[in-house]
C-alpha cells in the first residue's frame, strides 16, 4: 500500500530525461547502446528508467536474461511518447527559426507620410532578407495614430514629432525638410531651390487649418511676408499631391509623401526656409523590442537616410 501511494503521490512528474532515456532504450533495445546514444552512463539511464515507472505507476520493461523487453504497457506508452518528441522536435526547430530570423510576425503603426513610399521601399529591402517575416501594416492619420498607438498592440509605431508617449520609448527616425511640389511643366521646375516669394502667384494647395503641418507652414510664409492664392484646401498630403498632378496649384509637403507621386507626374525641389519634419519610432511602453523589430527599425533609418542624402544631392 505504500509503494503504491507513493507511486500515486509521483504520477504527473515525468521529465524530459526520463522520456529520452526511455526512448533511446526502445530504438536500441539495450542500456548500453541507450547511453551511448544520449552521451550519458549506463547507470544514470538505468536510474531514469527506474523513476520513470515509478512515476508512470506501470513497468515499462520486462528484463529476460539480462535483456530488456518492453511490456504492452510499455509499447502503448512509447506511440503516445513519440507525439511529444514531435512536438518537441517542432519546438526546436521554431526556436532555431526565430533565432534565425526565418520565423515571426511584424505589427506596425504608420503614420500616412511614411505609409506612402518610405515603409514600402523599406520592406522591400528587409523582406529580400527575411522573406518568412509576415507583417500587418496599421495605417493612421495623425489624429488617429495616438489611438493606435495607446491600445498598445503594435510591435513598432512611427510617428511625426512631437508626439505624446513616453520620450523613454521614442528614438529618432530622421529629420528631412519639406518639398515644394510643382505640376510637370511647371515655369518654376527650372530652378534648383523654390522660396516662399516664388509661390506667391500660383493657386495654393493647402492642409486644412487643423493640421500641425499646416500651423507651420503658414508661419513660414507669414514670416517671409508672402501672401498666397488660397485656392484648395484638403485633409493629406497624400491629396495635396494629387490635385498639384492634376495640374490645380503647387503646394508644400513633407518629401516622403512627394517623393510616392514622382511617377504621377509631379516635380519636387527643395523649399526655403526650411520646414522640418521629424520623425521617430515608438516602442511599445510595456514590453522591448523584439530582435525582428530593431533590425526593421534600422532598415526604415537606412532607408530614410539615403533618400536624404539623395534629395540634397538634386
Amino acid at each position: 500500500m505504500l509503494i503504491s501511494a507513493t507511486r500515486f503521490a509521483k504520477q504527473g512528474q515525468i521529465n524530459l530525461g526520463q522520456l529520452n532515456a526511455f526512448r533511446a532504450v526502445m530504438l536500441a533495445g539495450t542500456t548500453v547502446r541507450a547511453a551511448e546514444m544520449l552521451h550519458i552512463t549506463q547507470p544514470a539511464v538505468s536510474r531514469y528508467l527506474h523513476s520513470l515507472e515509478l512515476d508512470v505507476g506501470f513497468t515499462l520493461f520486462e528484463r529476460r536474461q539480462g535483456r530488456l523487453h518492453p511490456t504492452a504497457e510499455g509499447e502503448a506508452f512509447f506511440r503516445e511518447a513519440q507525439n511529444t518528441f514531435a512536438v518537441l522536435g517542432r519546438l526546436r526547430q521554431v526556436a532555431e527559426d526565430i533565432r534565425l530570423l526565418r520565423h515571426g510576425h511584424l505589427r506596425l503603426v504608420v503614420p500616412t507620410p511614411l505609409a506612402r513610399w518610405l515603409l514600402p521601399k523599406s520592406l522591400t529591402s528587409f523582406r529580400a532578407i527575411h522573406p518568412e517575416i509576415t507583417v500587418t501594416l496599421d495605417i493612421a492619420v495623425r489624429r488617429e495614430l495616438k489611438n493606435r498607438v495607446d491600445a498598445q498592440q503594435f510591435d513598432l509605431a512611427f510617428a511625426t514629432l512631437p508626439f505624446d508617449y513616453p520620450k523613454t520609448d521614442i528614438s529618432s527616425l530622421t529629420k528631412v525638410s519639406g518639398v515644394c511640389v510643382l505640376p510637370h511643366g511647371h515655369k518654376l521646375a527650372n530652378r534648383k531651390i523654390i522660396r516662399a516669394k516664388d509661390l506667391a502667384e500660383d493657386p495654393f494647395i493647402s492642409l486644412s487649418p487643423d493640421t500641425l503641418a499646416r500651423f507651420e507652414i503658414d508661419m513660414v510664409f507669414a514670416e517671409a511676408s508672402v501672401q498666397r492664392n488660397m485656392a484648395i484646401e484638403t485633409q493629406t498630403a497624400s491629396s495635396v499631391c494629387e490635385l498639384v498632378a492634376a495640374g490645380l496649384g503647387v503646394s508644400v509637403v513633407d518629401p516622403f509623401t512627394a517623393e510616392s507621386f514622382v511617377k504621377q507626374g509631379i516635380q519636387v525641389r527643395p523649399f526655403r526656409p526650411a520646414i522640418i519634419y521629424e520623425y521617430g519610432v515608438l516602442s511599445p511602453a510595456r514590453r522591448p523590442l523584439s530582435q525582428i523589430a530593431e533590425i526593421f527599425a534600422a532598415t526604415v533609418r537606412e532607408s530614410a537616410e539615403e533618400y536624404r542624402k539623395n534629395l540634397q544631392e538634386r
